[in-house]
């Protein structure tokens, strides 16, 4: 920034906190450490280039495990909410090690795996914090989930465990706060003590990083406004406390989430159309949403399906009003209301900490004027007399009056088109009578300190001799008159003047300091000034502060409301993209069912594939397991498990993916992609369909796949899912099949056997003394194929020797088993060279027809008699041929005759 002088014959200037600035007509306060973009934002960035650390933004998470019990907690600084479990999750008593994991204490260590797997998903910390006596088989878990998405994580002392004083020091606001925190005081001696440890953990670790915070607060910009100084520590660290809901929520693993793309995986490569429109993973399909906040909302749908019926019908009630035709000129209208609607809980922050800028007044009206617009036009839909939805919160519970109060006081206080354009917070005329005074004295100050600098040149004339006169010729550029700031008024004189200056005997004048090209000076004249205006730049600044301080506390006092709409809007923003996915994608409300084990879809499509394809071929499913208190279901004709043959690159793993991610969108409170669908209510989604291969395992993909399945039959109800994509492959051509026809057979006999779909091409299974097609409780499907040259696929029965002709891949699904896998003529239209696929179909054909692979693979062709024969005549020719003989014969002639031999 520019040192800028103010003098009388030129412009003002100010200086404050040692950075000269340039300061026009209404300038309230310095700006120099604000970057503001072109949306009214902070962008974070200092004047020297570095981004500075935003503790705000950080999210700390606490685990524990102590005494058979689990405790969590989470700070979120964002939204100042503290987070923790309402009650202690207790788990076997006995000691588990990573060595001793055995029956329940195997399900156990299962449950807390995917318990805290899932939160730390769920909550992104960005800080975990443990015990350092956490036992290793768990630290090493947290670890690496904590690696997986980029958390620090930090062993603590014992003593910040067992600081119940600091959880005593809270002091929060409002019923339900008191309520939380009163329960967990209450409770620690029996069902919340591990969480409470975990809770004052967290707060210690905020007061020992309260000196970092302060360093940080010492570098924000003048343009901060302090609050008042509290008692209470925690005042700006903790709004709100509330619990972890562990309960009505759908269990998903880490092997689910991927499976079934749930986040992110990979990158969109290359610019074709298909890659361009398609989604690749659930967050991406839904992510039409704008605020910070907003995303991190949507990830926590994500993770958490929703299991209560009548939470999952809300939403759906949300979608079922924006989807209403009556509503279709407002649903448009919603939508682009909503959009980059600025984050409450943002704002907020920076008010509260004094790091409010113009940007973050921006964020406020923008807010506000955007909220009002919303409550306008949800009042204005067609809503049902249903009260439990997210329309009627927002009519019911959001104060429209206050909103309206605040932008007309923000509006009424601060002149924005000013502001944009000296990039400092102006106040308007009118607001504050001082204030007013002291600008207009400002605004004359050029004129008076013209005046002044026009008397001490008068003065220096009259006290020089005429030879100094002639030879100080152009005073008025020689001598000036300025206003610093913080140092008031001064008579400037150029250095060139100094020698002259000293043949004047009675020159009153005291010197304040100098540079290279002028010394600057205090006369009666400028401190009259002093005394009659004051550091009247200071002045400004301080009513302005004052006013800005005024608002920012009236602002404040809204607090709540403000945050609690935020969320509300967020929600609603959620929702919207919901409803705006189902009515492009043509999805359908379904049915869901409670008690029943039922998975009914009809012409069900896969989510994100359909979103690459012009034309995505549909499949139904219908499993009909009796209801869940049935615990003889397989002996009243009803099915649970599905299993599904087929061709190779026939659809079976986009058929097992479809219907997962079909009940996961229900749950999740969206439209699914289907004709018609009736779910019964899935508790846990379990996957045996990825390999999660690391470069730090060092297990095979076998031991790999075989702990994924033994997890999903370990934690698996009555109520859950589980998909199966080929498990006993990578093993022993006979260990794998019965593997898989153990899995499949016990299971059928299982009394609380939960939903399962399973693919493989384990044919050998499917004769009369293993799994037939009429074992109770299983159910056959298999993909449809078209073979060519005149076998259609399901009219004649498929003979070995046209299994690797021209096939045509139908995509549909049908009853009934599949004995062909068409593996070689995958192989053969994936570009495997053609000899090898030859060869295989020799060999294929000799394994169908019985016949002894190892025997028929030693016997000779008569190709290879032939040739064996020609060589055994070529051997007894050289044999025989006496080289003694040819002692005297050329070089050149022995050639030839062993040409001869040869040939």
């Amino acid at each position: 920034m520019s040192n800028q002088w103010l003098s009388g014959a030129s412009r003002k200037t100010g200086k404050i906190n040692n950075e000269m600035v340039s300061t026009d007509k209404g300038a309230a306060v310095d700006n120099n450490h604000a970057n503001i973009n072109e949306d009214g934002d902070d962008d974070g960035e200092d004047d020297s280039g570095m981004f500075s650390f935003n503790y705000d933004e950080e999210v700390v998470m606490c685990i524990d495990l102590h005494s058979g019990k689990v405790g969590c907690s989470i700070l979120d600084y964002h939204t100042k909410t503290l987070k923790a479990f309402n009650q202690d999750h207790a788990i076997n008593k006995s000691t588990i090690t990573s060595h001793d994991l055995i029956d329940e204490a195997d399900k156990s260590a299962h449950d807390i795996n995917l318990m805290v797997g899932l939160l730390i998903m769920e909550m992104n910390p960005t800080v975990c914090l443990v015990p350092v006596r956490l036992e290793d088989w768990i630290f090493n878990h947290i670890k690496k989930k904590c690696d997986e998405v980029k958390c620090r994580l930090e062993l603590q002392p014992m003593k910040d465990f067992k600081k119940l004083d600091l959880l005593e020091s809270l002091h929060l606001n409002g019923h339900d706060n008191l309520t939380v925190l009163n329960d967990l005081l209450s409770n620690s001696r029996f069902t919340t003590g591990v969480t409470v440890g975990t809770v004052a953990c967290i707060l210690a670790n905020n007061e020992q990083h309260a000196e970092l915070d302060s360093c940080n607060d010492s570098t924000a910009s003048s343009n901060m406004i302090t609050g008042r100084l509290s008692n209470n520590r925690f005042e700006n660290v903790v709004h709100d406390i509330r619990y972890i809901d562990l309960k009505d929520r759908m269990v998903l693993d880490e092997n689910t989430i991927s499976a079934l793309n749930v986040l992110p995986a990979a990158h969109k490569l290359g610019h074709d159309n298909m890659m361009k429109n398609g989604s690749l993973s659930v967050f991406e399909l839904f992510n039409r949403v704008s605020s910070d906040y907003a995303k991190r909302m949507l990830k926590s749908w994500l993770f958490n399906p929703l299991t209560n019926k009548k939470q999952i019908e809300q939403r759906y009630c949300i979608i079922r009003i924006l989807l209403d035709r009556q509503n279709s000129v407002l649903f448009d209208e919603l939508t682009q209301s909503i959009k980059r609607c600025p984050d409450a809980f943002g704002f907020i922050n920076q008010l509260s900490s004094g790091k409010s800028t113009l940007g973050t007044w921006s964020k406020v009206v923008n807010f506000l004027e955007k909220g009002i617009n919303i409550f306008k036009l949800v009042n204005s839909l067609k809503l049902s007399p249903d009260n439990g939805n997210l329309f009627h919160d927002i009519k019911r519970n959001v104060d429209i009056s206050a909103l309206k109060q605040c932008l007309r006081k923000i509006m009424a206080v601060i002149d924005f088109d000013t502001s944009r354009d000296t990039k400092t917070v102006t106040i308007n005329t009118g607001v504050d009578e001082r204030l007013d005074e002291c600008r207009n004295v400002y605004d004359h100050l050029e004129g008076i300190l013209q005046e002044v600098a026009r008397e001490a040149q008068t003065f220096l004339l009259s006290a020089l001799s005429q030879t100094d006169c002639r030879m100080t010729r152009n005073l008025d550029v020689l001598i000036n008159a300025v206003y610093i700031p913080q140092l008031g008024y001064l008579i400037t004189v150029s250095a060139l003047l100094e020698p002259f200056l000293a043949n004047i005997t009675d020159l009153e004048w005291e010197e304040i300091f100098r540079s290279p090209e002028d010394v600057y000076f205090k006369n009666d004249k400028v401190l009259e000034l002093d005394e009659t205006y004051g550091d009247i730049y200071g002045v400004i600044s301080d009513y302005e502060i004052e006013v800005l301080f005024s608002l920012q506390e009236q602002i404040l006092e809204k607090k709540a409301e403000l945050t609690s709409y935020s969320v509300l809007l967020s929600e609603l923003e959620i929702l919207q993209s919901f409803a705006r996915i189902s009515v492009e994608r043509d999805y359908i409300e379904p049915q869901l069912m409670e008690n029943n084990c039922v998975l009914d879809i009809i012409n069900g499509r896969h989510a994100l594939y359909e979103t690459f394809l012009d034309d995505y071929i549909p499949n139904s499913t219908m499993i009909d397991g009796g209801s869940f208190s049935d615990l003889s279901w397989y002996n009243h004709d009803k099915q649970r498990i599905v299993i599904i043959t087929g061709a190779n690159a026939s659809g079976k793993s986009v058929y097992l993916t479809q219907n997962g991610l079909i009940v996961y969108l229900a749950q999740i409170g969206c439209f699914v992609p289907a004709e018609r669908a009736k779910i019964g209510i899935v508790d846990k989604i379990l996957t045996r369909i990825r390999t999660q291969e690391t470069i730090y395992k060092t297990q095979s993909s076998f031991l790999l796949d075989s702990q994924q399945m033994a997890k999903s039959l370990t934690l698996a109800t009555e109520k859950s899912l589980i998909l199966i994509d080929e498990y006993g492959k990578g093993t022993d051509i006979l260990d794998g099949p019965s593997l898989f026809g153990s899995i499949m057979l016990n299971m059928s006999k299982s009394e609380r056997c939960p939903r399962i779909l399973a693919c493989t091409h384990f044919h050998e299974l499917f004769n009369e003394n293993i799994l037939t097609e009429h074992i109770p409780g299983i159910k056959h499907y298999c993909t449809d194929i078209l073979i060519n040259q005149n076998h259609v696929s399901g009219a004649t029965q498929i003979k070995d020797d046209h299994e690797n002709e021209g096939i045509t891949f139908l995509f549909k699904i049908k009853e009934g088993i599949s004995r062909q896998s068409f593996g070689i003529y995958c192989a053969k239209i994936c570009g495997l060279n053609k000899s090898i696929v030859k060869r295989a179909e020799e060999l294929s054909n000799l394994i169908n027809m019985g016949d002894d692979v190892v025997q028929q693979c030693g016997k000779m062709t008569k190709k290879e008699m032939s040739v064996f024969q020609k060589n055994q005549e070529i051997v007894k020719k050289y044999l025989t041929w006496d080289l003694d003989l040819e002692a005297s014969t050329t070089s050149e002639n022995l050639r030839i005759k062993l040409k001869n031999i040869l040939r």
